[in-house]
């Protein structure tokens, strides 16, 4: 029989270590921030990471797209937007980076 692991709550929301690494900076910017607006934050600036080092690989095409994810992420992640807005804003730009590897994709393809 497997025994329960227990979950702890910074576990569930904050689960890799590049997103607990960003949660420090986060929170010393914005010390009385809820867990849904920290989660938030903290996607946003893995994604600015990941778009930054996209950049610098990617094509022509799929780095200008990358390149104002991680401008716009960069700019959310420290702005004084409420947790909806934040998830909406990285629900965008999670479309915009999926819309910059399918580029990637199809100018590999040929």
């Amino acid at each position: 029989m497997n025994a329960m692991t227990p979950i702890r709550a910074d576990e569930t929301i904050l689960g890799t270590v590049g997103e607990r690494a960003h949660a420090h900076i986060i929170r010393a910017h914005y010390p009385d921030c809820n867990d849904m607006e920290l989660a938030a934050r903290c996607d946003l600036a893995a994604m600015r990471d990941a778009a930054m080092v996209g950049v610098s690989r990617a094509s022509d095409s799929a780095s200008i797209m990358l390149g104002e994810v991680a401008r716009l992420a960069m700019n959310a992640v420290y702005a004084p937007i409420p947790a909806s807005r934040l998830i909406r804003i990285k629900a965008a730009l999670t479309l915009t980076m999926m819309a910059a590897r399918e580029v990637e994709r199809v100018q590999q393809d040929g």
